[in-house]
């Protein structure tokens, strides 16, 4: 009965990482249309608002183009953040800690097994690991591990995305009052 237990209780630790691992993919992926709805914006509002441009003064086009120059800056930052974090991520740092500890039955890696043999029969002598419950600990825990550092990995990436948007959010909206500021005033 300990042995369920076990099993189950790794099990649902692994569907937890998963859900968390997806729950973060899709707010990065949610963070990337954001930046284009925003950038298209920005686009739109410059082509159409042309002529406060050439009617500003000289400083006050330097202070727009600096907000702009810091929007684009942290626009940049940020989706290299939120891609970093929806690339394809394989712990290597943990697997080389866990190397010889677990069979990998779970999760297999295909060019693993042809690199050692022929696929069927070298997954099937690590299936045949698994008639050993320690083994199957073994194997629960390590991809445990693995999902743990895939999801390290993709929420400290996301976090610095979403930190570098408030910054571009932050950067167009003063830019936006800025440049509606001018053309109030009559520039």
């Amino acid at each position: 009965m300990a042995q369920d237990t076990t099993s189950n209780f790794l099990l649902a630790s692994i569907a937890d990482l998963q859900g968390s691992i997806k729950a973060d993919d899709s707010k990065a992926s949610a963070a990337l249309i954001v930046h284009g709805l925003l950038f298209t914006g920005v686009l739109t509002i410059l082509t159409k608002t042309g002529s406060v441009y050439r009617h500003a003064t000289t400083p006050e086009r330097a202070v727009a183009l600096g907000l702009l120059a810091a929007a684009l800056a942290f626009f940049l930052l940020s989706v290299r953040a939120l891609t970093r974090a929806l690339s394809p991520y394989r712990p290597v740092a943990t697997e080389g800690e866990l190397a010889g500890r677990y069979p990998k039955v779970f999760f297999p890696l295909l060019d693993e097994l042809r690199a050692e043999g022929q696929l069927f029969s070298v997954f099937r002598g690590r299936v045949d690991q698994l008639a050993e419950p320690e083994r199957v600990y073994d194997d629960l825990a390590a991809e445990t591990l693995k999902l743990a550092d895939i999801l390290r990995f993709e929420s400290r990436h996301a976090e610095r995305g979403y930190r570098y948007l408030r910054y571009e959010l932050a950067a167009v909206a003063t830019f936006l009052v800025y440049a509606a500021g001018i053309a109030v005033a009559g520039h």
